[in-house]
């Protein structure tokens, strides 16, 4: 497999919506999101010059000579060199856990009386996978971390040739899914203020992400810290996208004197 496609879909299609969205100053009655042109098309400008970028270097950087030496990984990652399987489990999960909070988001608003308002929700949710995809690609061709598995290939398997296989770091499936589903939980947390409900929107996006990333591994697509890395990109992207586009702040920061040193706090509102 030599690249990933998704990040295109994401900000073509996220873009197609922008086009037939009302752009306003303030969101319409029932809205949780402002749109802005000249902000989405940065936005999403950002994300394609990203994936376009990668695809330029795909095949030329990052390589490393294999057959790999299991004992130069950490301990955490050493167990799972040389494991291989089956991908198309953690394919089809990464599509259903990318899918899910567009579908749950429509029909919780449609269950309000309209559908008013989904656009919007579907451009942000869009825009964090196209930012979680194109960062995503720019690392893996920035780095040059084989997979697990090509350890223990013998020489000349034609494995070894595939510059995909030189991607390990860090896994986009993981980072995909906590894009999506977190930039969808604060959603639901911003529609429905002072609900609790929105604690079980969060913990599902994270047991989905988790839950893509534990099939890489098993796959032998990635490492524990490629899936861990990837868990924590994609939560600060889905956190990030909603915050672009108001009414509240992601939050805020500080810095105090400690005898220890500086102490650095930041706040993330999550409803």
């Amino acid at each position: 497999m030599r690249a990933r496609p998704a990040a295109v879909p994401a900000w073509a299609l996220a873009a197609a919506l922008l086009s037939s969205a009302p752009s306003a100053a303030a969101p319409p009655a029932g809205d949780v999101y402002e749109l802005s042109r000249s902000r989405e098309i940065a936005i999403l400008t950002v994300s394609a010059a990203s994936f376009a970028a990668s695809r330029l270097f795909w095949d030329g950087l990052g390589r490393e000579p294999c057959p790999c030496d299991a004992g130069s990984l950490n301990s955490l990652d050493r167990g799972t060199a040389g494991r291989r399987g089956a991908s198309t489990a953690s394919d089809v999960a990464v599509a259903l856990a990318v899918a899910a909070p567009f579908a749950i988001d429509y029909l919780d608003i449609k269950s309000g009386g309209s559908s008013a308002g989904f656009d919007r929700d579907a451009v942000v949710m869009l825009e964090a996978l196209a930012l979680s995809s194109g960062v995503n690609q720019l690392v893996k061709t920035a780095t040059h971390r084989p997979r697990p598995l090509l350890y223990g290939l013998e020489p000349g398997d034609p494995a070894l040739n595939e510059a995909d296989n030189y991607r390990s770091f860090y896994s986009g499936h993981t980072s995909s899914a906590f894009a999506v589903g977190v930039a969808y939980a604060r959603t639901y947390a911003l529609r429905h203020p002072g609900s609790d409900a929105h604690w079980a929107v969060y913990g599902g996006a994270v047991l989905a992400g988790a839950a893509v990333g534990a099939l890489r591994v098993a796959a032998g697509k990635h490492f524990p810290t490629d899936v861990l890395v990837g868990a924590a990109v994609g939560t600060a992207i889905g956190l990030l996208a909603p915050a672009l586009h108001g009414p509240k702040p992601l939050g805020g920061g500080s810095i105090s004197y400690a005898p220890s040193g500086l102490v650095f706090r930041i706040t993330i509102p999550l409803r």
